[in-house]
């Protein structure tokens, strides 16, 4: 750790650096027995440690492995002797990177990252403000994914699987047949190893019709045809994230027109992101009844 010189200044029985005579003379006037002094100390206690004890302090409440809390405890046993600073915007401007605190960079950097969290400066300036993007497909997906996971494991002879491949929705033709046309998925949903429902995850905005219906594109109602032609399914699902413009219950259910018996159903829902229990909104689920659900 880095050390540097730090004034002090204490009352003492004998002298040391030299005497702090303004307060010699004024609050020890009356006392023989001490002696004001100022001295230079060298100490870990200085701005740049201090930088680091706060980057220690600000990741603690988001830690949740053992292992790193016991290192997070051991590392701020070692910054015992180091006072906490709180945050403030222009704590930066008082680092300077001297060939002592180069080491230091790469830390200070992350520490500032974090801290820049708490205390975002609001005006347009210089200033570089932190910024962390998602695909939020791929996100959106994925919380489908868990969301009905969680509920299948309820039921015996249920299982999901997330991003299948091995599935074609064509063939060329004569012989020396090869596949084409691989589909991925979002969710195959199989009942006794029989595949049941096909889900498909979109984070898109969906809004309602002058009939009151959920709105479909016509690409997002071709894709789930081909899902339940090629896994021969009587039933695809599109999710959607909910918000308050489509209403408590919007539902959306289509029969494809195949010309033949028992064609597949389309449905339309809508997964409540705003909600931490993630409920699914538009009359029951299509995988799960109302009762399994609760």
């Amino acid at each position: 750790m880095r050390q540097s010189y730090v004034v002090r200044r204490e009352d003492l029985s004998v002298v040391r650096g030299r005497v702090h005579a303004a307060r010699q003379w004024t609050r020890l006037a009356s006392r023989s027995d001490v002696v004001a002094c100022q001295f230079d100390e060298l100490s870990i206690d200085n701005i740049w440690n201090q930088m680091l004890k706060l980057g220690l302090r600000t990741v603690r409440p988001w830690i949740t492995s053992i292992h790193l809390q016991a290192r997070w405890s051991e590392l701020m046993s070692v910054f015992e002797c180091v006072s906490n600073i709180e945050p403030y915007r222009t704590m930066w401007r008082r680092l300077v990177f001297d060939r002592h605190a180069e080491r230091y960079r790469d830390a200070i950097v992350w520490v500032r990252r974090l801290v820049e969290l708490l205390v975002p400066s609001l005006r347009g300036g210089l200033d570089d403000a932190p910024s962390l993007l998602f695909d939020m497909n791929v996100l959106f997906e994925s919380v489908v994914a868990r969301v009905v996971k969680r509920r299948m494991s309820r039921r015996d002879g249920i299982e999901a699987s997330v991003q299948e491949r091995g599935t074609h929705l064509t063939r060329t033709a004569g012989p020396g047949s090869r596949r084409m046309i691989e589909l991925r998925p979002d969710l195959v949903v199989r009942e006794s190893k029989r595949v049941r429902t096909i889900i498909d995850a979109k984070w898109k905005r969906v809004d309602t019709t002058r009939d009151g219906m959920p709105s479909r594109s016509n690409a997002d109602m071709y894709q789930l045809l081909a899902y339940a032609t090629a896994f021969g399914c009587d039933e695809v699902v599109l999710t959607c994230p909910w918000h308050g413009g489509l209403g408590a219950n919007p539902s959306a259910n289509f029969e494809f027109n195949t010309r033949r018996s028992g064609s597949p159903i389309a449905r339309v829902c809508f997964l409540n992101v705003f909600s931490d229990r993630l409920d699914l909104v538009g009359g029951d689920p299509p995988f799960l009844s109302r009762s399994e659900i609760e």
